[in-house]
């Protein structure tokens, strides 16, 4: 009986915190919703638009866009592929019941802030403190100096989805420490990180690789090939969600221009801030997004983790409180800090190396994005911190020590997020609202590593279609494609007499075109399609293809079109 009341009053302090964190992760965007529009942000409109061109493919049927004649001045792109695709699909599903692209960013932002601060709450109830702890580290979570950087300041949504998934990383890693089959659901998060965000993804490997050695070399578990089915798992299931995409990337980045994302100015080396600008940083102004981010992690509750993890560290050191009778929680919390270490060395200049030799490592640009990890481990290792020494000590002062430390960083935590000043401009609704316009979105304009390798943006183009006065159409389907330009999935035009044909879309690997008759494929010298039509009379067809076709058409391409 004893049991089931425990249990029964668990379920409701859990369903009271997830009910609070719900109300807290809508109430942390206050700063947003007292205003009609949205603030300005590093990213400006594309924290609109690449979700409008996700919205209008869902709107066709296509619920995994790969390229968009929304972007480029008509010429279409193919951001839907090579940018982060989590938050854009999540945002244009949210339109649909909303009625409106706008809302549906608005509203998967808070979706994001609870999704992280659940797995937050879970990950510092499976250490074993109780709820009151669990929610205020979910609060710290949520309200975060990065976590407000990434959706207020940089408009790095991107980043922000591939952030709420490390605490879900960190608590199925734990598990595996407990000795719970839990390679599948790692695999899981770890291929949501790589729809989210690819180089947050691989920066999360580190968590990966120290549990998943700290798990084999206990007990010298490497010993037995059982031991090894976890990791298999997880990345039987990360190549099955993950590879045919990675192939693509790898593969179609060559034709796009990506060396914009390695330029010296985006150097990592070139790009790490004064390290005591992590602890505090008195000269960022927050609500002034024109001036950057800063790199502080919290003023408050990192420098307490700070401080109780080297205080338990060094209690732990000299013996005078140890892991006896939670002996569970020492390799959990051993593996943190290995993680910790990794991601602060990583943002230091002594990892130069790593950053000149490993395949990927400069594609950060910026090693203040770890921020992701260090955030969550800093409040991770706050927590698990109290653990340890409230669990070592028979007196009561500790515990309420450590328990108010906790709490009042998180209310000042939520205070600071809550407070922020708009001190800058705002692109109201209805600005946004008629940018997203299908006839004004088709000449809006994407960063320039998606335009074609070594091209810069030519003038608007004047029709989907162009040709030639050699040329007579006899026939073109959708019709108005010779006189503007508008997205279409499908063309077919039927053509007399031999003539070339523009068609205005940068060449991409996700085009299938072909000819009844003969017919030739060039590039004109802004990489659009050059069509010749080699015979009388013949027909044109022009679609889109999926993932898996491009990539057959990719490696069988025997002109080279992609490549020139």
């Amino acid at each position: 009986m004893n049991d089931f009341n425990h249990n029964k009053s668990k379920s409701m302090n859990d369903l009271f915190s997830i009910i609070f964190l719900l109300l807290l992760s809508f109430v942390a965007l206050y700063p947003v919703w007292k205003i009609d529009g949205w603030p300005g942000n590093h990213d400006g409109m594309h924290l609109f638009d690449r979700v409008a061109a996700f919205h209008f493919e869902f709107q066709k049927g296509n619920f995994f866009p790969l390229w968009t004649s929304y972007g480029q001045n008509g010429y279409g792109s193919a951001f839907p592929f090579l940018y982060h695709r989590f938050f854009n699909t999540l945002a244009a599903l949210l339109a649909f019941p909303l009625g409106s692209i706008y809302l549906g960013v608005k509203l998967a932002i808070p979706i994001l802030l609870f999704t992280g601060g659940v797995g937050m709450y879970k990950l510092i109830s499976k250490i074993g403190l109780n709820y009151q702890y669990a929610l205020c580290a979910s609060l710290l979570f949520i309200f975060s100096n990065y976590t407000i950087s990434n959706w207020l300041i940089r408009g790095a949504v991107a980043e922000l989805t591939a952030m709420i998934f490390i605490p879900w990383l960190l608590y199925y890693c734990i598990q595996l420490l407990l000795n719970k089959n839990t390679g599948i659901k790692i695999g899981l998060v770890l291929s949501c990180m790589f729809y989210s965000h690819i180089v947050i993804c691989y920066y999360a490997f580190f968590i990966v690789i120290t549990f998943y050695s700290i798990f084999l070399f206990e007990n010298n578990r490497y010993l037995k090939l059982k031991n090894y089915f976890p990791i298999l798992v997880t990345f039987f299931v990360v190549i099955l969600f993950c590879s045919i995409y990675a192939i693509g990337i790898i593969n179609y980045k060559k034709i796009y221009s990506f060396s914009v994302l390695v330029q010296e100015s985006l150097n990592p080396l070139n790009n790490f801030p004064l390290f005591e600008r992590y602890l505090i940083n008195t000269r960022y102004i927050w609500g002034k997004s024109s001036i950057g981010v800063t790199a502080e992690i919290g003023r408050v509750f990192n420098l307490l983790s700070i401080l109780f993890t080297t205080s338990t560290i060094f209690l732990l050191f000299f013996k005078k409180i140890s892991f006896n009778n939670i002996e569970n929680k020492r390799n959990i919390y051993f593996a943190s800090l290995i993680c910790i270490f990794i991601y602060i060395f990583l943002q230091t200049p002594f990892s130069a190396l790593f950053y000149e030799n490993i395949p990927g490592a400069n594609f950060i640009q910026f090693p203040w994005r770890l921020l992701s990890f260090s955030t969550v481990l800093s409040i991770f290792s706050f927590c698990m911190s109290i653990f340890i020494l409230t669990y070592n000590s028979k007196t009561k002062w500790l515990k309420n020590i450590s328990f108010t430390s906790l709490i009042l960083s998180s209310i000042y935590q939520v205070i600071f997020g809550l407070s922020i000043p708009i001190n800058y401009e705002i692109m109201n609704r209805r600005y946004i609202e008629n940018y997203l316009l299908k006839e004004n979105l088709i000449f809006s304009e994407q960063p320039s590593e998606y335009l074609p390798n070594n091209k810069k943006l030519p003038l608007r183009a004047k029709a989907l279609i162009e040709y030639n006065n050699d040329c007579k159409l006899v026939n073109e389907h959708p019709e108005g494609i010779t006189k503007k330009v508008f997205d279409a999935s499908e063309i077919e035009i039927i053509v007399e007499g031999k003539c070339q044909i523009i068609y205005n879309q940068f060449i991409n690997p996700f085009t299938k075109i072909s000819f009844s008759s003969s017919g030739v494929i060039e590039s004109s010298k802004d990489r659009t399609y050059i069509l010749t039509s080699n015979s009388e009379l013949n027909r044109i067809s022009i679609k889109r293809i999926g993932l898996f076709f491009s990539l057959i058409n990719f490696f069988n391409d025997k002109e080279n079109i992609y490549k020139k």
